[in-house]
């Protein structure tokens, strides 16, 4: 025989003479553990994804720039910069992750300055001058 729960604020129904159960405080401490533990992961989680949205160029490696030179004719290439930061206003694409500027001799000859802009992880490079 089952004891009627309509209205107590119980979810099922329990036999007669048992108590409801009752959390105890070992219980309530995981319970408050395991949201604050998932609450942190979350934030964690959304900072990375910030992090990695606005300083994905960080990542970008000065080989990219230099095999980007190197493939159009480029020689005696020197990497003298590496920016990353709001790079689409410095002269790049939505895409471009990191701008390095670099000295090099160009196919004619002459010694000049160029910009590389690169991606990602999946994009190359892009040649521009100042």
């Amino acid at each position: 025989m089952y004891a009627s729960t309509r209205g107590k604020g119980y979810a099922e129904a329990r036999p007669i003479g048992e108590e409801p159960f009752r959390p105890t405080k070992t219980t309530q401490f995981f319970d408050k553990l395991r949201d604050h533990l998932l609450r942190i992961g979350v934030v964690l989680i959304v900072c990375l994804v910030i992090f990695l949205a606005i300083a994905r160029g960080i990542f970008a490696s000065p080989d990219t720039a230099r095999r980007a030179l190197e493939t159009q004719g480029f020689s005696d290439i020197e990497i003298t910069d590496h920016a990353w930061f709001m790079i689409s206003l410095r002269g790049g694409d939505k895409n471009d992750a990191a701008r390095f500027k670099a000295k090099a001799t160009n196919p004619a000859g002459k010694r000049v300055e160029v910009y590389v802009f690169t991606g990602w992880p999946f994009k190359g490079g892009t040649i521009r001058t100042p």
